[in-house]
Formats: structure tokens, C-alpha cells, sequence
């Protein structure tokens, strides 16, 4: 298969691309599996992978890794922070500005 045949059989394929790049990453599963696809990034942070859906179901108390749409739906600024919580972004947040923010 040309490069050309391997980006033609992806082209306007979200599901076929997600599950590709995103296969054997963040708890997903391989490419057939669709997980790169099914738990992709939702909310207002954009929670991706497998591990992050299971993970914030337990947090949230709601099954999201069977509905992963509530994370667009119902939780989606809850689910940014859990983010933050889980990967203690407060921290640097709480830093304030510093060299590395850049602002325009």
C-alpha cells in the first residue's frame, strides 16, 4: 500500500483515525478495538483515554465509561476538574505568572 492508499483509506474516517492514533495509549485498546474513538476527548479539557473515562467514573459516581458522552453532556466542567485535581495542576496554577505564560 502507496502512502497515497494508506491516507485515502483514512480520509473523512474520524473513527478510523481516533482509533488509530489513540490505540495502545491511555488504557485503550488497539486500533480494532475503537477505543481511541469511544474515548476521545470531551469536556471543556478535552478528557481522553480509557484510563481518564475509568478514572473519573470513579470520581463522579456515574458510569462514563459505558456512556462516554456524559463527559460532553453533563460533566463537562467536572470533568476538567478532575483533571487538574488527579494530575495537581492547582499547583502550578497557584504559582501565578511566571516566564513560561506568555501572554499577548
Amino acid at each position: 500500500m502507496t502512502p497515497d492508499d494508506l491516507s485515502e483509506s483514512y480520509a473523512y474516517g474520524p473513527v478510523k483515525i481516533a482509533s488509530r492514533v489513540y490505540a495502545n495509549r491511555m488504557g485503550n485498546g488497539d486500533d480494532a478495538s475503537a477505543d481511541g474513538y469511544k474515548f476521545r476527548g470531551r469536556g471543556y479539557i478535552q478528557l481522553a483515554g480509557k484510563d481518564n473515562y475509568t478514572r473519573f467514573t470513579t470520581y463522579i459516581g456515574e458510569d462514563t465509561v459505558t456512556d462516554p458522552d456524559l463527559v460532553a453532556t453533563k460533566y463537562p466542567l467536572s470533568s476538567a476538574a478532575f483533571f487538574f485535581d488527579s494530575n495537581n495542576l492547582w499547583t502550578i496554577c497557584d504559582q501565578g505568572d511566571t516566564e513560561d505564560v506568555v501572554t499577548l
